[in-house]
């Protein structure tokens, strides 16, 4: 058993993490279970320019986010079928997919999402 508030120590000594937040539990599972319940992205860069309205607008795009010129995150749930769905809009829109990778959330980032409630 490890009790820490270090992420990366329980990533990489651990399989399994329970998280307690004032004095609850409020997650129990194998790290990689979390890591695929837990909000992912697709990281996507374009050669032509897209809006935060369109990529929104793609099926399983929760939120889109801007990283720099014509690259953004887009958070999913299910962030295979929007790897699926951007490539129907790339077809549909005429635009070209420069770069493409899938993310989940780290166990810091899960830990964080889960005691700030």
């Amino acid at each position: 058993m490890l009790s820490t508030h270090i992420m990366q120590e329980v990533e990489a000594m651990c399989s399994r993490v329970i998280i307690i937040n004032k004095g609850n539990i409020i997650a129990d599972d194998a790290i990689a279970n979390l890591q695929q319940m837990g909000q992912g992205f697709v990281e996507v860069s374009f050669g032509e320019t897209a809006t935060q309205a369109e990529l929104e607008s793609i099926v399983g795009v929760n939120r889109a986010t801007a990283r720099d010129n014509n690259t953004w995150q887009l958070y999913s749930d299910d962030p295979e079928t929007v790897r699926k769905n951007l490539l129907q809009f790339a077809l549909i829109s005429n635009r070209n997919i420069l770069s493409l990778r899938s993310n989940s959330q780290s166990l810091e980032d899960i830990f964080r999402e889960k005691t700030q409630k």
